[in-house]
């Protein structure tokens, strides 16, 4: 099945990350014009082999052999009206997967001279993502290093890396098929999904309960650990918590952020973001305005020890506050594989993971994965939900996507926890907080088993 693709190149001014010199390039090299799945073979309702070739307009071919096509395709967690809000948080948001080529996981050929093909060798990154907040929205991604200006890089105040964007392109996946794909994998889902509306879905969805105790183990212990700074009352300046941040403000998506300063101000007036629109771009034109007056509220964390069968190892962490409209929780967290090196970002949602995940798991080392956890069946979720009624609050309303949980350092006796904006453009909300001892005993004895 081939479908088209479209690449909108140097005309779209807010495709974010660095470029690659050769990106959009004239000759029509690495703008990609086609992809195509060929079928390979069907192993189980969780398995489907296909070959992903990417077609630019010069014939070059970028290829992702023996893809598992249904690693894309969303197993659903919940039952009953909780399904809608499992359908907001992951169908109309993305995830995707992306692959190394110095581990054999795709391969290139090209029809071109001896200077294309030295941009080709450079080419070490791919990805495939879905749903752009659009669930048959899909987006192609090709990466390539470039050392050739290491020097001035390396004496630069901001230095991410040497990753560069050579191709960055969007197409629309058959609905028909991903409807099949996904009753495949979730024989007794009840709703006509990709084909749901999702303001029926969030209406539904926020008019449900979430009954916390089925998605995890017994509470053992609640502790109530020392808040070492809550941003918006110690009045911290706001900055990017990462690259992304660092771009979309500096391409324009933060309409007013000349009126913000710091993580209080920002819940003063509305904040103006741009809007992620239909076929997939940003358009500043016409923002999204969010209120974060709420966030203010927020000013205490619970931390609580799960009892589970064979480990007390996991977590929930839920930020609140006495005068709090709604709270944000965090279950099913392995405190012990947080790591200081590096914020783990989880997406809201049931079983939620990071928005981009390496096709092929790497073994632990900084990264929060709970596909490679030793107790992958136990899965983390991340909801917004009403304090008073405990109903899930589609938290994409509310202007919030995402939070950022790492070690302060590498003592590991503070936590250091972020909320992010729609599309993820700026922060919103930070706290520090102090690890309670007997937690934190736990957690190294644990982290030393792994």
């Amino acid at each position: 099945m081939t479908f088209k693709v479209d690449s909108p190149g140097k005309a779209y001014r807010y495709d974010i990350g660095e470029k690659d010199a050769y990106y959009d390039h004239a000759s029509g090299h690495f703008i990609l014009d086609e992809v195509t799945f060929t079928l390979k073979g069907y192993l189980s309702s969780n398995k489907l082999l296909t070959d992903v070739t990417m077609t630019d307009r010069n014939g070059n071919t970028f290829t992702v052999p023996n893809f598992d096509l249904m690693k894309l395709i969303h197993k659903y967690d919940t039952r009953g009206d909780l399904l809608y809000a499992e359908t907001i948080e992951e169908e109309f948001n993305r995830f995707g997967m992306g692959f190394r080529r110095e581990h054999g996981e795709f391969y290139t050929s090209q029809q071109s001279d001896q200077e294309m093909q030295r941009v080709m060798d450079r080419i070490e990154r791919l990805s495939i993502t879905n749903n752009c907040l659009d669930p048959t929205k899909w987006e192609l991604w090709i990466g390539t290093t470039d050392y050739s200006d290491w020097n001035s890089r390396r004496s630069s105040k901001i230095n991410f890396n040497e990753m560069r964007t050579l191709s960055h392109s969007w197409f629309y996946f058959d609905k028909d098929l991903l409807t099949i794909l996904t009753k495949i994998k979730n024989p007794e889902q009840p709703h006509d999904y990709p084909s749901v509306d999702y303001e029926e879905a969030s209406a539904k969805a926020e008019q449900t309960k979430v009954e916390f105790s089925q998605y995890r183990a017994p509470v053992l212990k609640t502790f109530y650990p020392t808040m070492l700074e809550v941003g918006h009352q110690s009045k911290r300046i706001l900055e990017p918590v990462d690259m992304e941040e660092h771009y979309k403000w500096e391409y324009g998506l933060f309409i007013n952020k000349q009126s913000f300063t710091n993580y209080s101000n920002i819940l003063d007036q509305p904040v103006q973001l741009a809007r992620f629109t239909d076929r997939g771009y940003y358009n500043p034109e016409t923002p999204n305005i969010y209120d974060y007056g709420f966030l203010r509220h927020l000013d205490k964390v619970e931390l609580r020890q799960l009892k589970g069968q064979d480990t007390d190892g996991f977590y929930e962490i839920r930020i609140t506050g006495q005068h709090a409209p709604y709270e944000v929780t965090l279950g099913n967290v392995d405190l012990s594989w947080l790591s200081h090196l590096k914020m783990h970002e989880f997406l809201f949602g049931f079983n939620t993971y990071p928005k981009g995940r390496r096709y092929n798991h790497k073994q632990n080392t900084t990264s929060y994965d709970p596909d490679t956890h030793p107790h992958k069946e136990i899965r983390p979720y991340l909801l917004m939900t009403d304090r008073h009624t405990g109903n899930y609050v589609n938290n994409q309303k509310k202007g919030v996507e995402k939070l950022y949980i790492a070690y302060e350092n590498s003592n590991r006796k503070n936590i250091v926890i972020y909320l992010l904006s729609y599309e993820r453009i700026t922060p919103v909300w930070m706290a520090r907080l102090k690890v309670p001892a007997p937690v934190f005993k736990t957690t190294q004895i644990r982290k030393n088993i792994f």
